[in-house]
């Protein structure tokens, strides 16, 4: 006669051992590839500086590049590309543009200007992706620039929507909606 209770324990064990281990937690990995350009919006922003980068209601492109260990890239047309990496769903980036103008005026003997920051642009993002939409925040914080203009910063709450979702080889292919150039040109605008 097999008794179950000593059956039931080899066999758990058994099972135990021939299962897979997880090697990363599954937050730590994003739930798809979030790699295209998308439109983004700024919902609300506020702003210390003497004049704003855009207003709230205008709308930007950001390309985001992910890549296969979950670092990414996210480029903001014309000059900006910021790095960062994902956690789950979440992409925090970074990046500083060095003023070189700045760099020079702020340069002293002994003195590392751009370790301090003093002379340079950054900006930082932090986004939420949920399927083909993300939210969050964007910031830029801005020297103080001379003849009167102090450092300053400003914060945009910012929502995406995935625009054109790059080919398997890596060029972009346009997504199921139309981009707003293409639908122009098509109307003979």
């Amino acid at each position: 006669m097999i008794r179950p209770a000593l059956f039931a324990l080899p066999l758990a064990a058994l099972l135990a051992a021939c299962s897979e281990p997880e090697s990363e937690p599954a937050s730590r990995w994003p739930a798809r590839n979030y790699s295209g350009s998308y439109a983004v919006r700024a919902k609300a922003a506020s702003n210390e500086c003497p004049a704003a980068i855009f207003a709230a209601g205008d709308t930007v492109e950001f390309r985001v590049l992910q890549e296969h260990d979950n670092r990414a890239t996210v480029v903001i047309q014309p000059v900006i590309s910021l790095s960062g990496v994902f956690q789950g769903d979440r992409l925090q980036a970074r990046a500083a543009v060095v003023n070189t103008a700045l760099a020079a005026a702020n340069a002293a003997p002994g003195k590392d200007s751009t370790a301090l920051g003093v002379d340079s642009l950054r900006y930082t993002l932090d986004l939420r992706f949920e399927g083909e939409v993300f939210e969050g925040t964007y910031r830029v914080d801005q020297p103080a620039l001379g003849g009167g203009f102090a450092a300053c910063s400003q914060t945009f709450d910012v929502e995406g929507r995935l625009w054109v979702q790059p080919q398997a080889g890596g060029a972009a292919s346009g997504s199921t909606r139309r981009q707003p150039e293409r639908r122009a040109a098509r109307r003979g605008a």
